[in-house]
């Protein structure tokens, strides 16, 4: 068996996360064109985000040895004692933010293709950003 290496795991990550960009789009895209209610598109943006507070949360609770006083701990030396890199990741977060209401407002107003254009040269892009 071999062992995975930091560049495995890397290519394993990009499909991992190209599959769950195209099924996320398949989805929202299904949501938004259906008949009937829709739900406000600032509320899926905002759980998204909790969501991945949440993961983020328990990945360091994980690797501080399940500790809440080590995890804790951890949150403390790298946010609140370092407040300029907060300010600083704040930013590209605030602007991903307003990408993601954007897209669902595409989804409810482009064509089907333009639409799956929009989302390939999105996902290439983030692709090549992280390769």
């Amino acid at each position: 068996m071999t062992a995975v290496t930091p560049r495995h795991l890397k290519y394993v990550s990009l499909v991992i996360l190209a599959l769950q960009n195209a099924a996320l789009i398949i989805v929202m895209r299904y949501v938004r064109t259906r008949p009937g209610d829709m739900f406000a598109s600032t509320t899926a943006v905002v759980m998204t985000e909790v969501f991945k507070v949440v993961a983020c949360l328990v990945i360091i609770w994980l690797e501080e040895g399940m500790s809440v006083r080590g995890c804790c701990s951890h949150l403390n030396e790298n946010i609140v004692q370092q407040p300029l890199d907060c300010v600083r990741v704040s930013v590209p977060a605030f602007i991903y933010m307003i990408q993601n209401n954007l897209i669902y407002v595409a989804a409810s107003n482009l064509d089907v293709a333009t639409f799956q254009v929009k989302t390939v040269l999105k996902n290439a892009s983030r692709s090549f950003s992280i390769v």
